[in-house]
């Protein structure tokens, strides 16, 4: 009965444990987001726009390396070799 108590009350502490830092993430997700609403408008579509170029490019980039794209570029032209096959846009 002893090892049984000392295994609820380490249970409990554990629980006061977790509920205290998640409060204390709570706290600082709401500071932070206080902060950012205080930004001006232009700034927070700013951050809107740079986290979706970031997801975006990160999209593109796990594209290009499970495709097996390589791109290289020269003053006049963009060779795009995509699985063996080149491909040359001049101009660029």
């Amino acid at each position: 009965e002893n090892l049984q108590q000392t295994i609820i009350d380490h249970i409990e502490q554990t629980i006061k444990f977790t509920e205290s830092s998640l409060n204390d993430v709570s706290d600082r997700i709401n500071e932070l987001k206080k902060q950012i609403y205080m930004l001006p408008v232009a700034e927070r579509q700013l951050l809107q726009i740079n986290r979706q170029f970031d997801l975006n490019n990160d999209i593109y980039t796990a594209w290009i390396l499970s495709n097996g794209v390589i791109v290289t570029t020269d003053k006049y032209k963009c060779k795009i070799n995509i699985n063996h096959t080149e491909q040359v846009l001049a101009g660029i």
